[in-house]
């Protein structure tokens, strides 16, 4: 099977992306790198400990991510409330998050999500008066629980969630 070279000059330094809570380091440069690095590396554990089979996505009745997650959190002091509306497809997360915590808050559409065993990381697309932005949510499910970290212009912050 041919892995596909990356060239690392062509994505940002993930230093501090390397510091979210509780994510192994790898999950979150997976996360930049794109789908085909993510696959290689399922395919490879999954080959280690005897063909786990990677096909399908898991039922959503039966799935942690799937459904309403309210987050709240703080980044640099600022209140940061986000409901989120996740949909796992396969080892990919898609979906949307909505500003102010509330069901008619603006839509995002989610621009990546990678889902690694109860790690998930994902980004959307903002803008705070004409300024684009793109920040990172790392979290780590626990039942109906999520607890992690935001990354926002080179700012950190943490959040927890709950699953409706």
């Amino acid at each position: 099977m041919n892995v596909p070279t990356l060239n690392p000059a062509a994505k940002p330094s993930l230093a501090q992306s390397d510091r979210t809570v509780g994510a192994p380091a790898s999950l979150a440069r997976l996360a930049h790198r794109g789908r085909g690095a993510l696959l290689a590396l399922l395919l490879a554990v999954g080959a280690l400990v005897g063909g786990i089979a990677l096909s399908g996505p898991v039922a959503a009745q039966d799935d942690p991510i799937n459904g309403v997650w309210n987050l709240k959190g703080k980044v640099e002091g600022f209140p940061v409330y986000v409901r989120c509306e996740f949909e796992r497809h396969g080892d990919q997360l898609a979906g949307l998050c909505r500003d102010g915590g509330y069901a008619d808050g603006t839509p995002h559409t989610l621009t990546s999500g990678v889902i690694l065993g109860n790690h998930v990381i994902w980004t959307y697309r903002r803008h705070f008066l004409t300024r684009p932005y793109e920040p990172q949510y790392t979290g780590i499910i626990d039942g109906a629980t999520m607890k992690g970290t935001i990354l926002v212009a080179g700012h950190e912050g943490h959040f927890a969630a709950t699953r409706q």
